[in-house]
């Protein structure tokens, strides 16, 4: 392998017909428009199936603890997310700290689908 390829290892859902997916970051900026349209969708395809497939299992564990008499305690994040953002609306953390990330890539963050 060349030292000057950077390679990254990307773990897919057994679904998705892989285990393993290693791409040449400098391959990539060769694609054309099209070619990166079409792995964009490819990578955010196995994304979501990879979701879905984690919620799934998540919902089968809570049904096996509830049958095994198991307390599952679901927990209401709206307060807790309301409660964040005006820190993020005012730029800092509650002592005045710096956020961990900028206000843009927060938005950016938010804006994910």
């Amino acid at each position: 392998m060349s030292t000057n390829v950077r390679e990254v290892a990307m773990p897919l859902p057994r679904s998705a017909g892989c285990d393993r997916f290693v791409a040449k970051l400098s391959a990539t900026s060769k694609l054309s428009d099209a070619d990166k349209t079409a792995f964009t969708a490819v990578f955010r395809e196995a994304a979501g199936r990879a979701t879905a497939e984690i919620i799934d299992s998540e919902k089968k564990l809570v049904g096996e603890f509830e049958k095994r008499g198991k307390t599952v305690v679901r927990v209401d994040r709206k307060p807790f997310i309301a409660a964040v953002q005006k820190y993020y609306k005012e730029g800092k953390q509650p002592d005045g700290s710096a956020l961990p990330w900028p206000k843009d890539v927060y938005d950016k963050l938010q804006a994910i689908k």
